[in-house]
């Protein structure tokens, strides 16, 4: 639906425009209209992975196709072990020398002695904190799977982690200004391409449809996004789509 607005210009002029209201937030500040649209983050895994993590006993099925996984036929709960570091990831990068001179060395020891990511994005696992902050902030398209993460070296097994399932996939990509390769009736995306507001309904989170049925990275609203980092969810790593838009 498209609103017809009448705007003050710095120059006292006065004008109308034509704005998509779809996906947008109008801000009133003075005589000027401000249009916020909804901005989206793609969710994915720091660089520099410092866990390895390995599936005993996973899905047979795809979790990135955005359909429910019929539990009854799973052989439940999933297992998974992983390699946890003994020490903070930050040490391997700069150093004990470098943390002591740039003074991080007092923020490292208050993470305390749980360096373990909360989020592994090509495994679909999260930590259960993580899930509730996505309650929190409104997220209901989410199954959630139960799982066993074993410590490889201490055999200790953690339930306080989750399979995650996002349901249904968005086709929310804008084709004219991203870079795509046509594949007969389809296209598929490559990772650089822009997010139109207009097309995610508000969704929350959601995998991004890059071909018929197939879904790709997973897309956050800044909303999530600045509740993971309120909540410090570690392993993390929060792309904003507006980064993809190619220069003119």
């Amino acid at each position: 639906m498209k609103y017809i607005f009448t705007v003050k210009t710095i120059f006292g002029r006065l004008i109308n425009t034509s704005i998509d209201m779809v996906g947008a937030l109008p801000c009133f500040i003075g005589n000027f209209i401000l249009i916020k649209m909804s901005m989206y983050y793609h969710l994915c895994n720091p660089g520099a992975m410092t866990t390895y993590v390995e599936s005993i006993n996973r899905t047979q099925d795809s979790l990135t196709r955005g359909r429910k996984i019929d539990e009854d036929y799973e052989d439940l709960p999933y297992v998974y072990t992983y390699n946890e570091p003994d020490h903070h990831p930050l040490l391997n990068i700069m150093g004990n020398d470098t943390i002591e001179k740039i003074g991080l060395s007092g923020l490292i020891r208050e993470t305390g002695e749980d360096h373990l990511w909360e989020f592994f994005e090509t495994q679909c696992i999260m930590s259960k904190k993580m899930y509730t902050v996505l309650q929190d902030c409104g997220v209901d398209n989410i199954q959630v799977l139960p799982l066993q993460f074993i410590n490889k070296n201490t055999n200790e097994i953690r339930e306080d982690y989750i399979v995650f399932n996002i349901l249904e996939l968005v086709s929310c990509t804008k084709k004219s200004e991203s870079d795509t390769l046509p594949l007969g009736e389809d296209f598929y995306e490559f990772a650089g391409s822009l997010i139109d507001p207009k097309k995610t309904n508000g969704a929350l989170i959601f995998r991004k449809e890059i071909s018929r049925g197939v879904g790709g990275g997973i897309f956050i609203h800044e909303k999530v996004a600045n509740a993971l980092k309120e909540h410090n969810i570690k392993g993390v790593n929060l792309i904003p789509t507006r980064k993809w838009q190619r220069e003119p």
